[in-house]
């Protein structure tokens, strides 16, 4: 049986990959980890704040009502509109 478990960060990982990049984690040399984005020779880390990925998160739509999110599990699997264009645009 096929799993449906979602990859973290499955949006933008297929976004990235879809381009020709790819999108790896991180363990070594960070304490909470960190996702590396490749593409086109340019490369950005994003490293956990042991609460989320600061530079990612916000490009998915908050789940929070009325407070800025604080957490990963503050913001749905839903990409904001425009997403992995601001991605793209981090990694130049």
């Amino acid at each position: 049986m096929a799993s449906t478990r979602r990859r973290p960060y499955e949006e933008l990982r297929s976004g990235i990959e879809q381009l020709g990049g790819t999108v790896s984690w991180q363990r070594a040399g960070y304490r909470y980890g960190a996702w590396k984005f490749d593409l086109n020779g340019n490369s950005a880390i994003f490293e956990s704040n042991g609460r989320g990925f600061p530079g990612i998160d916000e490009l998915y739509k908050p789940l929070v009502v009325g407070k800025t999110p604080t957490h990963w599990s503050d913001y749905s699997i839903h990409l904001i509109d425009g997403a992995i264009d601001k991605l793209v645009a981090k990694l130049k």
